[in-house]
């Protein structure tokens, strides 16, 4: 075990790395300086350090161009069905949206054309709302807001297996990427304790394995890292520490074994830390956000571990066009994000969208236009953002 500090940053190594680990940091020096690299041994023989790479500053270099399906479509329009055009306008090959396809046959015709659906399956409070576990259903928070969030429940391990073999089918194949856990921070949604989703993750990862030992699992959505200081709608903390608490909390359970995470998962708002309200001077930090993330996640072992960022969205007063600053902020933030994925092992990015979001009082922008519906064979048109999105990606 080691720990490396890069000019003023620090990650540990906490687990076997014998086979190898990378470690990235951002950094930015001028002509003429230097930044310090130390390695500190923690256990074990020797402080290894095998190499360094360095990569031109996205300031004084063209960032290179953006990988097809760098961005995804994360898609909740009951009646705006993500379609093969739709996607190909956006430049990408993966949606999410749910748990299931919405069109069956030609969806899972997309599938077979290397077309990804990426599916969610709910924890805490939506787990028991769904009838997974042995608090009824139609148990309201209100007269049970325990059970399943703070303490634990018994689960139902055949629905969940059942429900868990229904989406395989769908899918096909092997090797499929499947979410556990969405905003498992939050009191809005999951909203759960780190401790008692450690068993809730376990049931999902089993049955999921069980159809697929070669699926992979990506881990819990959480709310953006450093959100939010408000403890009715974070109740365990920001959603970074929660996050912590999970892995902690999971090695404890599990005899110091690491959760079993191929993907790291966080969404990215422009939220009031303390409120949770929107702020557009949050735009400015989603670079540090995902950054804080990947620093954190290394420090958990985590490191060489893929960022996706399965929700993202800019939120503005609803109505109207974007305004040419409106416009810039939302370029400036993406263009950043690209500049930095690769040294953030940030992968992926699925954009929220959905055709109730033009009214909304968070003014959360849809990518197409609320008025058109879905064709298999006509794609949607594209809103002013999501011009703007498809502009970025080659779309």
């Amino acid at each position: 075990q080691e720990t490396i500090t890069v000019g003023g940053q620090t990650v540990a190594l906490t687990g076997d790395f014998s086979q190898g680990a990378w470690v990235s940091f951002p950094v930015t020096v001028a002509a003429g300086q230097s930044v310090l690299i130390k390695v500190d041994r923690v256990a074990g023989p020797n402080a290894v350090l095998s190499g360094i790479f360095l990569g031109e500053g996205s300031a004084t270099s063209t960032p290179p161009p953006v990988p097809s399906s760098f961005f995804g479509v994360d898609n909740y329009s009951a009646d705006q069905t993500a379609y093969a055009g739709d996607l190909q306008q956006l430049n990408t090959k993966w949606w999410e949206g749910g748990l299931t396809l919405m069109d069956k046959p030609n969806q899972t015709a997309m599938l077979a054309q290397g077309y990804h659906f990426l599916p969610t399956f709910n924890t805490g409070l939506v787990m028991r709302e769904a009838g997974l576990t042995s608090v009824s259903a139609s148990t309201t928070q209100a007269a049970d807001p325990t059970s399943c969030v703070d303490e634990p429940c018994t689960l139902n391990t055949s629905a969940i297996l059942g429900e868990v073999q229904s989406v395989q089918a769908e899918l096909g194949g092997s090797g499929n990427y499947y979410s556990v856990g969405n905003e498992v921070d939050d009191s809005f949604s999951d909203d759960v304790s780190p401790n008692v989703y450690v068993g809730q993750f376990d049931a999902w990862v089993n049955a999921i394995k069980q159809g697929d030992p070669t699926a992979k699992i990506v881990a819990p959505s959480i709310s953006s890292v450093s959100c939010c200081n408000n403890l009715t709608t974070q109740p365990w903390g920001t959603a970074g520490q929660w996050f912590a608490s999970f892995v902690t909390d999971y090695e404890q359970q599990h005899n110091g074994t690491k959760p079993p995470i191929d993907v790291l998962a966080m969404h990215l708002y422009n939220e009031d830390l303390t409120t949770g309200a929107a702020s557009v001077a949050q735009i400015a930090n989603y670079v540090s956000e995902v950054q804080t993330f990947r620093q954190e996640a290394n420090s958990l072992g985590y490191a060489g571990t893929p960022i996706w960022i399965t929700e993202f969205g800019f939120l503005f007063p609803p109505g109207g066009p974007l305004t040419t600053t409106q416009s810039d902020e939302i370029t400036g933030a993406l263009t950043d994000l690209e500049a930095n994925a690769s040294s953030l092992d940030l992968q992926r990015m699925f954009a929220f969208t959905d055709d109730a979001q033009s009214t909304m009082s968070d003014g959360l922008r849809p990518l197409f236009n609320p008025n058109a519906r879905s064709s298999p064979s006509t794609p949607m048109g594209l809103t002013d953002y999501g011009q703007l999105i498809a502009g970025l990606d080659g779309g």
